[in-house]
């Protein structure tokens, strides 16, 4: 795989169906199996767009992939 060999740092975020739904979520992640996903349909546009604020401010998922969900309510 070409990207695990890169020397720069990557981060893939690979969120579920995004919706513009006004209800607050929380967002749960997981590795490179999509396990979080499960259950989960969809997440919402502002809370991926928050995850991916935080990713590239704490560089917590470097050379990582990780799913992105809703938390089922």
């Amino acid at each position: 795989n070409r990207g695990k060999t890169s020397h720069l740092d990557w981060t893939v975020l690979r969120p579920v169906r995004m919706t513009d739904s006004a209800r607050p979520g929380s967002v749960v992640t997981a590795g490179e199996e999509p396990r979080a996903a499960k259950g989960a349909s969809a997440i919402r546009k502002d809370d991926v767009a928050r995850v991916i604020l935080d990713t590239v401010e704490s560089r917590k998922y470097i050379r990582e992939i990780v799913h992105l969900s809703g938390a089922s309510r």
